[in-house]
């Protein structure tokens, strides 16, 4: 990979990401930058400059969500445009969201011979621990498979590298086997995980569990290049109090060895009747505690949500709570050394959402968006890490 260029390739995306749309209307961007960044995200800046020196050969960036994330469209625009730039280290944590019965990536399937029960942090009867996903899905019947491929029509993901965190009923003779070259048996824990490493790259990966109900939580990818890794993990309907109450989520982040850590999170708590200002800052400044606490190395960076509104009898009404949760994540990311990237800035400022909407980039709810716009914001996000990281 060939760093020389870092301005050039910033500039041409920068270009793509403003004309790709240059025959709708005006949108008016506003400012696309990084906050408070020039010390909170010291240590991940150090990380990639070793990366760009061959010092190092994978960083890790994880982008935790709700439902603006889950399908993967805006945080895989930002993943292909850091891979492009930096090197393609491998897809990183992925979840088989089709068989837990909901939508998510389309650049890997995932298929199994048996059935699943699902159960999600948003949901206030849960049927088992969750893993990390914060979806989770548990076996029906005590033996079957889980097929990964990770080749699907022009996008192929291969990889030398890959562990399975999951989690066995603890009284059982339970057993999982990787592609019938690794297996490991049930050893009572609340999790586990199981690695496989390979000679020479492949796309396809087979779990196969017997004597047990299996759980499955997740499975994280490298190749045998150097680059970036960046992994996404959405809820639809969550909101941060859903991620820091389940018990696995400051358990198995961890594993993951995140140098970045992205949050993108607020609009459902903006959207909340029972919004309460004080109950989500203190809820904010808990998972901001408990990460620093569970990965202390993590740079983290918040992103803060969109203008947004409510639409009542076709009619659309700005969500006036939207800037008391931006307000309350810049402050706390002040206060915890986190960097910001203002959304709600970036996309031109008030009035903007309906501008994206009158261009094709927003759908009717006027709160999520078509997939082009959740490409545009995956490039705009991509574009501002990497004039971060190239600015000398």
């Amino acid at each position: 990979m060939n760093f020389k260029n870092a301005s050039i390739s910033l500039a041409f995306g920068i270009f793509l990401a403003f004309s790709a749309f240059s025959q709708t209307s005006d949108l008016n961007l506003g400012e696309n930058k990084l906050e408070n960044a020039t010390f909170s995200l010291t240590y991940f800046k150090l990380k990639m400059d070793s990366l760009k020196t061959g010092k190092i050969k994978k960083v890790n960036i994880l982008q935790i969500g709700d439902s603006h994330i889950q399908p993967d469209n805006f945080s895989g625009e930002t993943r292909r445009q850091l891979q492009k730039q930096y090197g393609n280290g491998g897809r990183g944590l992925i979840f088989p969201y089709n068989l837990a019965k909901t939508n998510g990536p389309k650049d890997y399937t995932a298929s199994s011979n048996t059935t699943w029960t699902d159960s999600w942090i948003t949901h206030f009867n849960q049927k088992f621990k969750i893993g990390f996903p914060g979806i989770g899905m548990q076996s029906e019947l005590n033996a079957g498979t889980i097929d990964f491929n990770m080749s699907k029509d022009s996008i192929k993901s291969p990889f030398i590298k890959a562990f399975v965190v999951y989690s066995m009923e603890p009284s059982s003779n339970g057993s999982i086997t990787l592609n019938k070259q690794v297996t490991k048996k049930n050893n009572g824990l609340l999790f586990d995980t199981i690695c496989i490493e390979l000679k020479k790259e492949q796309t396809n990966l087979k779990v196969e569990f017997k004597d047990t109900k299996l759980t499955f939580h997740a499975v994280y990818f490298e190749n045998e290049n150097p680059g970036v890794v960046y992994s996404s993990v959405g809820v639809a309907g969550a909101k941060y109090t859903n991620f820091l109450s389940n018990e696995f989520f400051a358990k198995q982040l961890p594993i993951f060895s995140s140098d970045l850590i992205i949050i993108s999170m607020g609009t459902n708590e903006a959207y909340d009747s029972r919004y309460d200002s004080l109950s989500f800052q203190i809820v904010v400044d808990s998972m901001l505690t408990t990460i620093h606490k569970v990965n202390p190395n993590a740079s983290i960076l918040l992103t803060l949500p969109s203008e947004n509104y409510r639409v009542k009898s076709g009619q659309p009404t700005e969500n006036l709570n939207t800037e008391s949760v931006s307000r309350i994540l810049r402050a706390q990311a002040i206060k915890h050394h986190c960097a910001i990237w203002d959304l709600y800035a970036v996309m031109g400022g008030k009035g903007s959402m309906l501008k994206w909407r009158t261009a094709g980039l927003v759908n009717k709810d006027h709160i999520h968006y078509l997939r082009k716009g959740y490409n545009l914001q995956g490039q705009l996000l991509s574009d501002a890490l990497i004039q971060f990281l190239e600015v000398r």
